[in-house]
């Protein structure tokens, strides 16, 4: 049985009285003043509508699923990092600490932090060889128990489910199908 355990998530820098960025093309018209907020509800609609591999309609789980507690015993800790130096030693001593009882995903917001990472990691005897550094994805907000696959027990076996998201953090909101690619 393989589960993946969510906990802790990265932070972009947030555009203009935003609390995610918004997509790449609205953001430039956000940044612009060509963009209202009044108009912002229904472009978020649209540029989901447009990608539907990363927001289609996900379907409630079968009968008697239920939610894999924080507690539970788990395959994998995953554990995407914030983007902010001042907390670099509290989760390499996370990562460090779970790599030695098990396997690490962890999801970093910047490919250059990879090494640096790494290297503090070492200097604490982490097991490098259990730790999975995930660059490819990126996030916006820290709390990924808010939006990130959610581990489940189904009647056919462990699974995750993929809750819909604040509209205008489309980065969070995409996680879980775009991280599984």
């Amino acid at each position: 049985m393989v589960l993946t355990h969510v906990l802790l998530s990265a932070w972009a820098a947030p555009g203009p009285m935003r609390d995610c960025p918004l997509p790449p093309d609205l953001q430039r018209r956000w940044d612009r003043g060509t963009l209202t907020e009044a108009e912002l509800p229904s472009q978020l609609e649209a540029w989901r509508t447009a990608h539907p591999d990363r927001y289609g309609v996900t379907e409630p789980p079968p009968a008697g699923t239920t939610l894999v507690p924080d507690f539970a015993p788990m395959d994998t800790l995953h554990v995407a990092l914030p983007g902010w130096y001042d907390h670099d030693e509290t989760y390499t001593t996370l990562l460090a600490l779970a790599s030695k009882h098990g396997r690490v995903r962890a999801s970093v917001m910047w490919r250059e932090d990879v090494e640096r990472i790494r290297r503090r990691l070492e200097g604490l005897g982490a097991r490098l060889d259990r730790i999975t550094f995930e660059i490819e994805h990126p996030v916006d907000t820290i709390w990924m128990r808010d939006y990130g696959p959610v581990p489940v027990n189904g009647p056919g076996g462990p699974g995750v489910l993929d809750f819909g998201f604040a509209p205008d953090c489309t980065s969070d909101d995409a996680y879980p199908t775009t991280s599984r690619r």
